[in-house]
């Protein structure tokens, strides 16, 4: 739950790297999503621009999740974005 940490400073010195500097929020396209990651289904925003995922934040829904959402689940569509591994690393 670490990733919530950046939600709840109130002066804005802990942020999420992954989308600092790089989009104006009014420039992105909201959507409201479910989670599946966790067994929760936890309310989620997905920010996109064209056909990119930008970022993962949670929707605040008291009944389901409150307003926290897992790391796994806000850091998922990284590997999605980024393929680190292009050819299998053997000796």
């Amino acid at each position: 739950m670490t990733g919530n940490l950046a939600d709840l400073c109130p002066v804005g010195a802990l942020v999420h790297t992954n989308s600092l500097f790089k989009y104006r929020s009014r420039d992105l396209v909201h959507h409201y999503s479910v989670d599946v990651m966790d067994g929760v289904g936890s309310n989620i925003e997905v920010d996109s621009r064209f056909e990119h995922i930008i970022r993962i934040l949670p929707k605040i829904n008291e009944d389901v999740n409150g307003e926290w959402i897992a790391d796994k689940s806000r850091y998922a569509f990284d590997g999605l974005k980024y393929q680190r591994l292009n050819k299998p690393m053997i000796k």
